[in-house]
């Protein structure tokens, strides 16, 4: 991963499209995959003043939709919700 291109990234989505701001709570559902990428992109939403969480997904299957489907009060407390997981 060039981290200076992902870094760019990072900062297009949180800055630009989501518009993360001071007090904003955001989730980052990932997997091992993608663990790089969702660091970057909890580093940019905090230097908002914004506050990140990573949940880190089981790498493969449908099982993480099927827990919230079950499990939809896990999303309650964030304002913004980012996926990004191989599944």
């Amino acid at each position: 991963m060039n981290k200076e291109k992902a870094l760019r990234g990072a900062k297009i989505v949180i800055e630009d499209w989501m518009c993360i701001k001071e007090n904003d709570h955001l989730l980052i559902v990932t997997d091992s995959t993608h663990k790089e990428e969702a660091e970057l992109l909890k580093k940019v939403a905090e230097d908002c003043g914004g506050r990140a969480d990573i949940l880190m997904a089981q790498t493969k299957g449908k099982l993480v939709g099927i827990y919230f489907d079950a499990n939809p009060h896990a999303f309650i407390d964030y304002d913004y919700i980012i996926g990004a997981t191989d599944y």
